[in-house]
């Protein structure tokens, strides 16, 4: 429910909120853009996005699944955060081909007390001639 002081924004105290839009199992959309408006005013709580191969503490403001329970509905699928060590914007998807997670880190700060609107653009392997991959890995953006 969104606080009257935030105007129509949700307000997030760090600990435990969150908002859920429920499964949505026919997207299965190999190019996709997560964004979000933010406004950073404390420092949040760290996860990680996968021991081994992701991210090892930041923020999140947009993610799907979890770093956990590999193999199930509850895969990390994408993740959208804050770099605990850093304050620098980071994203991280799973890709569905080999389970592989492909971290990305910015460059600039975020900020505290200031709007920011922060996106990362996902794009999935794509198919070659004879089965080539004409990527070797997925590919996306980062940008604050």
């Amino acid at each position: 429910t969104p606080e009257e002081s935030a105007g129509a924004a949700l307000a997030f105290e760090g600990a435990d909120d969150f908002v859920t839009f429920g499964l949505a199992p026919g997207l299965g959309a190999s190019e996709f853009t997560v964004e979000v408006w933010l406004k950073k005013t404390g420092p949040g709580a760290g996860v990680t996005t996968d021991a081994s191969q992701g991210i090892p503490s930041a923020v999140p403001l947009v993610a799907k699944g979890r770093a956990e329970a590999e193999g199930t509905n509850r895969d990390m699928n994408f993740f959208l955060g804050i770099n605990v060590a850093t304050g620098v914007l980071v994203a991280d998807f799973e890709d569905t081909a080999s389970g592989m997670n492909h971290p990305i880190y910015g460059t600039t700060p975020v900020t505290s007390n200031v709007w920011h609107h922060a996106a990362a653009t996902y794009r999935a392997f794509e198919a070659g001639a004879a089965g080539n991959r004409a990527h070797p890995r997925p590919s996306f953006w980062l940008a604050l």
